[in-house]
């Protein structure tokens, strides 16, 4: 698979999105990670066993500064610690790569989230540094 992502920026939506798995998943709870494409698009799904999002407010959860009632109360765990900030970011940064985050969930039984970014199978030297020309003096 051939995406131009920045690295960085990638890192930042993984971080987000396995660090929830793990935050709002039971101790020794498992994690599955699955990358597929069909050739115009990643999909990486990570799927937990974790707490849910209900499905009242699901429409919301990539919202600035929201948390769905259970995260802030941890349901059957003690307070989970957020600000709202984490799920909104990584989705624009997923936007930001022509891309997007979706999520299916059952409060109480897990999530799953889903990167989906576009690929560029015909780009065969991915750089995300940008050149310039050089200033010869010419318009």
């Amino acid at each position: 698979m051939i995406g131009n992502w920045d690295a960085d920026q990638l890192g930042q939506i993984l971080d987000n999105l396995l660090g929830n798995a793990i935050k709002y998943s039971p101790e020794g709870g498992t994690i599955d990670l699955v990358l597929a494409s069909d050739g115009e698009v990643a999909r990486l799904s990570i799927r937990d066993e974790g707490i849910g999002v209900p499905a009242a407010v699901r429409a919301r959860i990539f919202d600035q500064f929201f948390r769905a009632p259970n995260a802030r109360s941890g349901g059957d765990h003690s307070h989970i610690e957020g600000l709202g900030l984490g799920l909104f970011n990584a989705q624009h940064l997923a936007r930001r790569h022509g891309g997007m985050i979706e999520v299916e969930s059952m409060e109480g039984l897990g999530s799953i989230f889903q990167l989906i970014l576009p690929l560029n199978p015909n780009d065969s030297d991915i750089s995300t540094e940008e050149t310039e020309a050089p200033d010869d003096g010419t318009p």
